[in-house]
């Protein structure tokens, strides 16, 4: 009798390790689907972020790097080469986003930007007083007003006007 018990538990416990392995097996299957599943996700989210220009198309790999480094985190796989690290990641990234260039605000001098040469109501349309615009150039500073004030076309075009008759 001991020898059929001993017996019975050796299958028992075979029977044991092969549901556990086949239970690691999905429970990595199901992680390696949550894992391409969010990197999915972080792409499509990286690509609206362009198109809403709220990231420059040069940073887009180092955003998209560091997005899935924050989902391997969350996942508990976040795994480095030699030598890196998520700060230093950062870092990178941080330094990889040029400077803010403020050319539709300003007026540039010998390289300068001198934003005080503008009175009050050309700061918002990079216009010096009395030049003389091209229709492309107008058209810009259009725009440029339709944005600034998140008005219509018509609208801006005749706030310049009327800026320009009051000067």
């Amino acid at each position: 009798m001991a020898e059929q018990e001993i017996d019975e538990l050796k299958k028992e416990i075979a029977k044991l390790k092969k549901e556990n392995e086949d239970f690691k097996n999905v429970a990595k299957s199901n992680s390696e689907k949550e894992y391409l599943f969010s990197k999915r996700e972080n792409e499509y989210f990286i690509d609206e972020l362009l198109s809403s220009n709220k990231l420059r198309p040069g940073s887009k790999d180092a955003a998209l790097e560091i997005l899935n480094y924050a989902t391997e985190y969350d996942l508990g796989i976040l795994q480095f080469s030699e030598g890196e690290s998520l700060q230093q990641k950062v870092k990178d990234f941080l330094n990889s986003i040029p400077a803010i260039e403020l050319t539709m605000q300003t007026e540039k001098i010998g390289g300068v930007a001198h934003f005080n040469k503008l009175t009050k109501e050309r700061r918002g349309y990079g216009i010096l007083d009395g030049e003389i615009e091209t229709p492309e150039e107008l058209d810009q500073r259009i725009q440029r007003c339709m944005q600034l004030h998140n008005i219509s076309y018509k609208e801006a075009f005749q706030k310049i006007i009327g800026e320009e008759n009051n000067e």
